[in-house]
């Protein structure tokens, strides 16, 4: 580490900063490829409103980033952020060099971390995350931890991660990732989930009170265009209703149901010729399993054979308001309701109608998803659609034959996005990391058991 590294590490090494371990996009990007998923471009969105924040507040208050390295360590500031390239993700050696980098800011107390299955590495670098967080805990920190996933019953994955059905094997994991679930979130002092449904299924395992359900933030610095322009540069004619998947293309995520429901014949809707859209590629935390790999290669042998779907592959940041302009209705086919969506999120950003299938029915726990609902003159029905493809052609039918009930649902997703922009949401966050709840005793097993028994 050079004089100029030191400089900075000093600089940041305050009691107002926060400190945030987590995926993070390359220097100057947001949605790239390079770190996969979801979770680095949100991170990234959530820091930037926080830090934006900041800077209009007395304390001045400024954030540490401990990302994983792109080829190499590195360290550099953006903005108001300081970004340490420090760990190699699924390395045995992670999680000695992230204590060592936190051990760097002796002063900071607030430590935010950003945690999804498979965002440091698999299955066995993932085992080690609790005592990790455990050693932070000793060392006084105060740890707030953003969950993105909740989800206690993996047969309702068995299709993602290539289980068979209902089995021992599956009855031996759900034990397990409840315990996991426990452990982690009883030794950390404040846990975000982003969502209301998720925040209930949690406060089976640990008590309600150090849980806080803040919002999947909406990204608001997309630069709008027309739908024409937008079809022109993508090929698409006018006279064509546009039906928009977006994100990796998953098991879980429904990309399949669309292939198959819209495949094998040509539809035409409210008298437009239907084109459906999957603007994604490969997951890159399952490119590599068999099961994937046998999934992915029969959808995209279906899809190649279709004059009604495309898949497009990963599309580039820029590209990502085409898509949307481009598109008349987005759709949301997931078999389960394991994290808030970040497609959603972005279909939320350029304000575009959308369905989402039975299975997220918990969106409106959430409160201003359900006010929104109510203020537009929507009932729950009006959104949502069963996993059939009767349903889901009967439901686009219907919003398409409708003006009045399009532009409701249109006015309804510009409402959820003016209460989720990341900018709102900043307050929220700010509250939970500065709270210091009282962690669970990790020897309370009776209570646990009862909770862990409990849970369905």
């Amino acid at each position: 580490m050079n004089k100029y590294q030191k400089g900075l590490l000093k600089k940041y090494n305050l009691e107002t900063s926060i400190l945030v371990i987590a995926s993070y996009p390359p220097r100057g990007g947001v949605y790239t490829s390079k770190t996969g998923g979801g979770l680095a471009p949100f991170t990234k969105n959530t820091i930037t409103a926080i830090s934006d924040y900041q800077r209009t507040t007395p304390t001045d208050g400024k954030i540490i980033v401990l990302a994983e390295t792109l080829g190499r360590e590195e360290i550099y500031e953006e903005g108001n952020v300081l970004v340490w390239r420090v760990f190699k993700r699924n390395s045995i050696v992670l999680y000695k060099q992230l204590f060592g980098a936190v051990s760097q800011f002796s002063k900071v107390r607030n430590i935010l971390i950003e945690f999804e299955f498979n965002c440091y590495g698999d299955f066995f670098i993932a085992s080690f995350f609790p005592f990790f967080i455990s050693l932070l805990r000793i060392f006084n920190k105060n740890i707030t931890l953003v969950l993105h996933q909740v989800i206690f019953d993996l047969s309702q994955l068995s299709g993602h991660l290539g289980f068979k059905g209902k089995s021992m094997k599956i009855s031996i994991f759900n034990a397990l990732i409840r315990l996991y679930y426990w452990f982690i979130a009883s030794v950390s002092n404040n846990i975000i989930t982003l969502e209301e449904e998720h925040k209930n299924r949690l406060a089976k395992l640990i008590s309600e009170e150090k849980i806080t359900a803040v919002p999947h933030g909406v990204d608001l610095n997309f630069k709008a265009t027309s739908k024409s322009k937008a079809r022109k540069k993508l090929g698409y004619r006018d006279d064509e209703l546009v039906l928009l998947y977006f994100g990796f293309l998953t098991w879980y995520k429904g990309a399949d149901f669309l292939v198959n429901t819209f495949a094998k014949r040509q539809y035409k809707i409210a008298g437009k010729r239907v084109r459906v859209i999957l603007a994604g590629g490969d997951s890159p935390t399952l490119s590599s399993k068999p099961h994937y790999q046998d999934y992915i290669g029969k959808l995209r042998t279906k899809a190649e054979g279709s004059n009604t779907v495309s898949i497009t592959g990963f599309v580039p940041q820029e590209d990502i308001p085409l898509y949307f302009a481009a598109s008349d209705l987005v759709l949301f086919p997931y078999r389960t309701f394991m994290s808030s969506s970040g497609p959603l999120s972005l279909a939320l950003s350029h304000k575009k109608p959308f369905l989402l299938s039975s299975s997220l029915k918990g969106y409106f726990l959430s409160p201003d998803f359900s006010s929104s609902l109510d203020q537009c003159g929507l009932r729950e029905k009006d959104v949502l659609f069963s996993l059939r493809p009767t349903s889901l052609l009967k439901k686009v039918n219907a919003l398409c034959s409708d003006f009045g009930y399009f532009n409701k649902l249109s006015a309804f997703s510009a409402q959820v996005a003016a209460r989720r922009y990341f900018e709102v949401l900043v307050p929220n966050y700010l509250a939970v990391i500065g709270a210091r709840q009282r962690s669970e005793s990790l020897f309370s097993a009776g209570a646990f058991m009862r909770r862990l028994l409990a849970v369905k």
